[in-house]
């Protein structure tokens, strides 16, 4: 299947889910992310906040910042380039040319390190690592440089065990799924 039509799949079947199912499937997630060396070593995270249709980041962002962990945004450059900025609770963000919320600051950003990325995308092949993103190919630009740990919070609803896409030669993937569950399995 094109990518394209995944993208559309997922995010059609992400929005039939409602906010509580949404939230008992990071709660799993945010529960499994606790448990890996990786997340508990790392003292600077790189995440995205999420939008109203996806699955919320907002408890992990909540979870690093009371762990004393440094939490770092992504915010979108010419050239499909990412930079991360660091977030606090109440910092505002704006909402880019993509929808997506952004640090407002520094364009160029800062050349931080952070230890562990979590990764966003629509779906992950388990076998591989490989995922769907959103489509800009920011993510894919910006894993082929990096050398920290990353990591994918997901659902089995947009897990497959192989990847049933086109993969293509800059595709980039992550190191771990985490695969969150719900209370009421609405994931079939």
């Amino acid at each position: 299947m094109d990518k394209a039509t995944l993208r559309q799949d997922a995010l059609a079947w992400l929005e039939t889910l409602p906010p509580i199912a949404k939230a008992q499937i990071m709660a799993d997630n945010l529960r499994q992310l606790n448990e890996l060396p990786e997340w508990q070593g790392a003292q600077k995270i790189g995440i995205t906040y999420s939008m109203p249709n996806e699955l919320p980041t907002q408890m992990i962002i909540e979870a690093a910042l009371k762990q004393g962990k440094e939490v770092y945004l992504p915010k979108c450059l010419p050239q499909r380039r990412l930079v991360f900025l660091p977030y606090r609770t109440n910092d505002v963000l704006i909402k880019s040319a993509f929808g997506v919320y952004e640090p407002q600051g520094n364009q160029r950003g800062e050349d931080v390190k952070l230890d562990l990325l979590i990764v966003p995308g629509l779906r992950f092949a388990i076998d591989s690592g490989m995922r769907v993103g959103f489509g800009g190919g920011y993510y894919d630009r910006f894993l082929a440089q990096f050398t920290g740990n990353t990591v994918a919070l997901s659902t089995a609803k947009l897990v497959v065990k192989q990847a049933d896409w086109p993969v293509e030669i800059f595709d980039q993937a992550v190191d771990k799924i985490l695969i969150g569950v719900e209370q009421n399995a609405n994931n079939k």
